[in-house]
């Protein structure tokens, strides 16, 4: 799996790319290096692109913990993009786990969209 991501400080925004099988120890490494990169903040708004996601092995306890452990406030706007299947139950399962922390957590078709 690849997942990759750019901070667009001009932007305020965080853009992260996923390809492949989503794995728990690819969430997992891509959470840890976002927060330690010196030029992250959690107040920058998120795009997530996984619509060349191809599957996913992903727990449940994988995304309770990434989720209890989100660097953005929940005043944060973020984006979800997904293309259906899986990635769309995955992706819906982790703003779940976020609860009230989710306000700002939406789902999109489309890049443009979001």
């Amino acid at each position: 799996m690849s997942l990759a991501y750019q901070i667009d400080a001009g932007r305020r925004l965080v853009i992260t790319t996923a390809s492949g099988v989503l794995s728990d120890a690819d969430l997992i490494a891509h959470q840890q290096c976002l927060v330690q990169d010196a030029q992250f903040d959690g107040g920058y708004g998120q795009l997530v692109d996984l619509t060349d996601i191809r599957g996913g092995q992903v727990t449940f306890e994988t995304l309770m913990s990434i989720a209890a452990r989100s660097p953005w406030p929940e005043t944060t706007r973020r984006a979800l993009v997904v293309n259906g299947g899986i990635v769309t139950s995955i992706a819906d399962l982790y703003r779940s786990e976020l609860g009230a922390a989710a306000p700002n957590v939406k789902l999109f078709q489309s890049r443009d969209d979001a």
